[in-house]
């Protein structure tokens, strides 16, 4: 009996410890708060939050345009450009690097590369669009809000919609699992649709359960969990069986239909397995690692607020977004500094003469960040030095490869010189002068086309000798060339 009761004791000990090491890794998190107070955000309605392949977060905001913030403090307006500006951008999706998909209102998808800087936009009459999801193939799923005895759920063919058989009234979200088939909670139930090896979807699901779910997602272990509209719990399907988990996060019960309980709304899946939801009526989050719940609450000025989004951050950080407070970012509070100056984007470059006056300033050495870019996270590597007697020199630069919409600028000694150029087989000639001493042509890359990484062919021409260079360049790192200027003495 002593021994069992030792034992017991023992696991207990091992239980709580885990508990509480899981609870001390967010311990180490801290909150910061973006609204139109402090940052550039258009409205503190947050209608949606994407972080796309290049580790950019997106964020739509109600009644305003899309927003893009790159981690390390730079918030770029992209705008849409026509009467969509007024509506609300519900869902976004990167279908390929670089180009999204968008669910806006009023019955339209929105189709947006960023090379080109481009909207196209498709019309499904009569309904309100409201999430896009699409598969490595390029199949494409739009969900909608729409009249009952009609479809609500479209894939795109040939970038035009096809309506699904279902009548299973408005579609709740919209998940696509690792095998590409499409996890579709409907109102009336949720249905699970193959993939065809087209990466178009076949029209008969099969039925997972009656519930309607507000939010699913799939853990690595293959385990389905839900955020439940019917009944307000969090569920769990595995091997054909649904499990209902009651016991919630105590710190976001509230009294709903007179019972003390909790009430899921958003569902996000860690790397770890863990499960993160947020609560309708109360503005906070909770993890749950299918035993334990640890709740963490934001310190908003509106404490009746509710988070309606949740992204995971590039670095482990959880970005929320509220309905009336903005952007609630739970991150390691090692991270959280000031926030460096931010450097304005420039839509066009206007020069009076191609040459440029020399400038004088501190170079970043080998490895460091970079300053004056406008991702400042970014580190600097050299390509090569080029010692240099002129005064001046011309570049030439073009895409000398497969051409793949990379889309760069250049930098000279920290000035741009050539920006937000899409490159192409034709090259882009231009001249600089060059200061006494160290001059910096540094490649930064805003995308890297279809074939990563950014490649440009760099052609420098002096005297009669020239030096053909291929500079590289992706979302962590930016190549330069130093040509070293030292004049010839005089006789």
């Amino acid at each position: 009996m002593g021994k069992r009761l030792i034992l017991s004791s023992i696991a207990l000990l091992a239980g709580l410890s885990l508990a509480r090491a899981q609870y001390l890794e967010f311990q180490k998190y801290a909150w910061e708060i973006f609204d139109t107070s402090n940052s550039e955000i258009p409205h503190n309605h947050v209608s949606e939050l994407l972080v796309d392949r290049g580790n950019s977060i997106w964020v739509s905001t109600a009644g305003s345009h899309a927003f893009q913030v790159i981690e390390g403090g730079r918030w770029e307006h992209v705008p849409t450009n026509f009467w969509m500006n007024r509506s609300w951008l519900n869902s976004w999706e990167e279908i390929n690097r670089g180009r999204f998909w968008v669910a806006g209102e009023f019955g339209y998808i929105l189709n947006y590369t960023v090379a080109y800087q481009k909207w196209d936009t498709t019309n499904i009459p009569g309904k309100q669009t409201r999430i896009v999801r699409g598969n490595d193939l390029g199949g494409v799923l739009v969900g909608c809000n729409g009249p009952n005895n009609s479809p609500n759920l479209y894939q795109l063919i040939n970038n035009k919609p096809v309506p699904m058989g279902d009548r299973f009234e408005e579609v709740l979200s919209i998940f696509i699992e690792s095998d590409g088939n499409a996890l579709v909670a409907f109102k009336k139930g949720l249905y699970r649709y193959k993939m065809r090896s087209d990466g178009t979807y076949k029209d008969d699901p099969k039925k997972l359960s009656d519930f309607a779910f507000y939010e699913v997602a799939v853990d690595g272990n293959g385990k389905l969990w839900a955020t439940c509209l019917t009944d307000g719990f969090l569920h769990s399907y595995e091997k054909g069986e649904w499990h209902i988990y009651k016991n919630g996060p105590r710190e976001l019960y509230i009294d709903y239909n007179g019972k003390e309980t909790y009430v899921s709304y958003n569902l996000m899946v860690l790397p770890d397995n863990r499960i993160i939801i947020s609560t309708q009526f109360k503005p906070g989050i909770a993890v749950f690692d299918g035993e334990v719940w640890r709740e963490y609450m934001p310190p908003l000025k509106n404490t009746r607020d509710v988070i309606k989004r949740l992204a995971l951050g590039p670095d482990g950080s959880i970005w929320c977004g509220t309905s009336e407070n903005g952007l609630a970012v739970f991150r390691p509070s090692y991270l959280i500094k000031p926030r460096p100056k931010r450097i304005r984007h420039r839509d066009t470059l206007t020069r009076t003469r191609d040459s440029l006056p020399p400038m004088v300033y501190e170079m970043p050495s080998e490895g460091s960040t970079i300053p004056y870019i406008p991702d400042p996270h970014r580190r600097v590597k050299t390509n090569q030095y080029i010692d240099i007697a002129e005064d001046s020199v011309v570049i030439r630069i073009w895409d000398s490869q497969v051409v793949d919409d990379d889309t760069i600028s250049l930098y000279l000694n920290g000035e741009v010189i050539h920006e937000y150029k899409r490159l192409s087989a034709r090259q882009d000639t231009f001249v600089i002068s060059l200061a006494e001493g160290e001059n910096e042509i540094l490649l930064f890359a805003h995308n890297l086309g279809s074939i990563p990484p950014n490649t440009v062919t760099m052609l420098v021409v002096y005297g009669k000798k020239h030096i053909r260079l291929n500079l590289y360049a992706d979302m962590m790192t930016s190549e330069r060339i130093i040509i070293r200027h030292k004049k010839k003495p005089e006789r």
